[in-house]
């Protein structure tokens, strides 16, 4: 199982979900063509070519499984407690804090 990650594209702190590289519906698309191709045209040959891609395709799509941020989908995720993410939250806490205390500041004006 998976344990808590840190996002560096957007900051948060989640349990990863597991993604896949490339699209589904481009994967979807390669075997439609191949089974068009087989069912209305299955006599020149090309089905096997269509064959051979969308195979090669599915098994590198589904042989790159990945950890993703659950939020933004970013596979830029590293451990909660590595010092980059440390120095990461401790920097966004400092800058929310600064945020907060400006505007106390401008409203007791």
């Amino acid at each position: 199982m998976f344990r808590d990650m840190y996002c560096t594209r957007c900051g948060s702190t989640a349990m990863p979900k597991e993604g896949l590289a490339g699209g589904f519906f481009f994967e979807l698309f390669l075997w439609g063509l191949f089974v068009v191709q087989g069912a209305f045209f299955g006599g020149n040959g090309l089905w096997i070519l269509l064959l051979v891609v969308a195979a090669a395709y599915s098994g590198w799509r589904h042989s790159t499984k990945r950890r993703i941020c659950p939020k933004c989908g970013s596979s830029d995720i590293i451990p909660v407690d590595s010092p980059k993410a440390r120095q990461s939250r401790t920097d966004s806490d400092c800058a929310s804090r600064d945020v907060h205390s400006g505007e106390n500041g401008a409203a007791a004006m």
